[in-house]
């Protein structure tokens, strides 16, 4: 029981083998990284099993703008880890609790203006990115419940990093699974029992959210022993705001810019159709993105084009009147496109009317 507690507890993470130190922080982000993509994998499943198609591209078109409008709050995140674990290894009390009350603050005011702004500018940003008018009724709704909610993503992020901030990592995970495992059940029960289509979906990825912020923040109420939360740490303090906006402006910052290229790919993806956005959404749930390595990608001398398409006609060559004509087959190895008698789909041979008479384009096989 006494490891146990040790496990949920506010860690200083200078004492101790670093190495063992290093693996019991960090072996928990790992796994909250994969449940976060399990948490939208979920949604993604029942919206396409239970609703349908046009739900799931619905779903898939109002992601990058609701990342887009979120990162704010990342950021705040890291700036108040960073914060909150140079004054807990310091020993500082009072800025540590006026830090953390600082970040609850910053917290509640950026939620406000996001519940304010966020659905004013839905449906014009959703029009801008080219949504079929089939789904941005859904998107609309989808993105409404989500910012009018906020608050429970906003509380659990900034939170999450304050736990972790304090050498508690491992308190995060299990709110987290928690929620992911509420975030599921409310999922079946609105979409599936109730009816209620995207919006029920919404709706449950909030209240789960809410359950994994109102844990947290109990959580940090039992460690009051390392801290103080009062009116007076609540107070903003212009220098420790700016100091946690300052060391989390380079994370939000890019967040912002991933979400904007998403944006950017959401809008061209926008205009295949609805179709399109639902296989896009299923491929990006269920497949990591990966960079191609040099190894797996065609080799020039093994590669043909595709198409089929013209080769350009080669430079004419100074011969004797008398000299014999060069063979119209390329050698092998060339990086450009076989003829027709090297071609892997055409090894028979060619008869003589397939070669191309002398100084014309030869036509390239893309088979």
């Amino acid at each position: 029981m006494a490891k146990a507690r040790e496990l949920f507890a506010a860690k200083d993470l200078t004492q101790g083998p670093p190495w063992k130190r290093i693996l019991e922080f960090s072996i928990p982000m790992l796994i909250g990284n994969i449940a976060q993509q399990l948490y939208n994998t979920a949604d993604s499943i029942i919206v396409g099993r239970y609703i349908g198609d046009n739900a799931l591209a619905a779903v898939g078109s109002a992601a990058p703008v609701l990342h887009l409008l979120l990162v704010l709050f990342v950021g705040i995140s890291v700036g108040a880890g960073i914060m909150v674990a140079q004054y807990f290894g310091a020993r500082d009390r009072e800025n540590l609790s006026k830090t953390i009350g600082n970040c609850l603050t910053l917290t509640a005011i950026t939620s406000v203006i996001i519940m304010v702004v966020g659905p004013l500018v839905t449906r014009p940003l959703l029009e801008l990115l080219n949504t079929p008018a089939s789904i941005i009724d859904w998107c609309v709704g989808y993105l409404n419940i989500f910012f009018l909610g906020g608050a429970g993503f906003s509380y659990f992020n900034i939170l999450s990093g304050i736990l972790r901030g304090l050498g508690d990592s491992v308190s995060a995970l299990v709110f987290l699974l928690l929620s992911t495992a509420l975030n599921v059940v409310l999922d079946i029960i609105f979409v599936a029992s109730f009816g209620l289509g995207v919006p029920g979906v919404a709706l449950a990825t909030v209240l789960a959210q809410a359950l994994s912020a109102v844990l947290c923040l109990g959580k940090l109420a039992r460690m009051r022993e390392h801290f103080d939360l009062n009116r007076a740490a609540l107070k903003l303090d212009r220098e420790l705001s700016l100091a946690v906006i300052k060391l989390g402006l380079p994370s939000g910052l890019t967040q912002a810019i991933f979400s904007m290229a998403m944006i950017m790919v959401q809008s061209l993806m926008n205009t295949f159709g609805e179709m399109v956005i639902a296989a896009n959404v299923i491929v990006m749930r269920v497949l990591p993105t990966f960079p191609q390595s040099r190894r797996d990608a065609p080799r020039d001398r093994g590669a043909l084009p595709s198409p089929c398409r013209t080769a350009p006609e080669p430079p004419p060559r100074r011969t004797s009147p008398h000299a014999q004509s060069p063979p119209l087959n390329r050698r092998p190895g060339n990086p450009g496109a076989c003829f027709f008698a090297v071609c892997p789909a055409h090894r028979a041979k060619p008869a003589a009317g397939n070669r191309a008479p002398p100084g014309r384009a030869e036509t390239v096989c893309g088979a």
